[in-house]
């Protein structure tokens, strides 16, 4: 079986984020909300985005998304999961993070 991808990257400003918590594990965690805006090319024709992603992050990544101000335009890394075990609801989760100007 080859091996299958998930990675994403996708622009946006933050719009809201939680309070940094820890797992019970003690493992840091952020939650929050980026949107996002651009313009596509499809189907022979441009198209405009916008739209709301949900993002999670653990670790290092969510200490340092902590620090991020609401309304930070944000070029963000990572992978598509369910936002837990028992969720259908697929999450943003963040591994890695730039903050544009």
């Amino acid at each position: 079986m080859s091996a299958k991808t998930n990675q994403i990257t996708i622009s946006g400003v933050m719009i809201e984020k939680s309070e940094l918590r820890y797992t019970p594990g003690g493992i840091a965690m952020i939650e929050g909300t980026i949107h996002h805006m651009a313009e596509v090319f499809q189907a022979g024709a441009m198209r405009r985005l916008e739209f709301d992603v949900r993002i999670l992050s653990f670790a290092d990544p969510a200490v340092r998304l902590n620090q991020v101000e609401t309304g930070s335009d944000l070029l963000i890394s990572g992978f598509i999961a369910p936002r837990s075990q028992r969720s259908r609801q697929l999450t943003v989760h963040v591994t890695e993070f730039t903050i544009r100007s």
